[in-house]
């Protein structure tokens, strides 16, 4: 489990961001990335392209054991999500909770603020942790 399955799950949200930004993203992107977003090929600036998300791996390695042996591993990824200031968050916020809850992560952080580097932009931030990924 990576940043990569986490972002086919959150692949569900892709008619939302472009409904919310009010069209597709050009070169067939789905607006949700593991990497910053490749503002230079797509010849426009985060403002444009918002609302986007980015997955990333966060730092641990819990697991649980038996008999010495690993025997479910627990990843965790931050999910932040960038969209105009005057827009409610709220929802998208909901939305990609009830996503990755479904396919078994709960969220054990999260907030919302205007981005500092880009102040037209609010950044919404969500940290979670699958329940449990049996080994075998």
């Amino acid at each position: 489990m990576n940043e990569f399955t986490v972002k086919s799950i959150l692949g569900a949200l892709k008619e939302t961001l472009d409904e919310m930004r009010g069209q597709p993203l050009g070169n067939s992107l789905s607006g949700i990335f593991t990497t910053t977003p490749p503002y230079d090929e797509l010849q426009t600036t985060p403002d444009e392209m918002a609302p986007f998300m980015r997955v990333t791996m966060l730092p641990g390695d819990a697991a649980d054991y038996a008999d010495d042996a690993r025997v479910a591993e627990y990843p965790r990824v931050q999910v932040d999500a960038w969209l105009p200031v005057t827009t409610d968050y709220a929802d998208l916020q909901s939305q990609i909770y009830a996503v990755m809850h479904a396919a078994g992560w709960e969220r054990d952080y999260k907030d919302a603020y205007v981005d500092v580097d880009t102040p037209s932009l609010r950044m919404i931030i969500g940290y979670y942790e699958y329940q449990g990924l049996p080994l075998g």
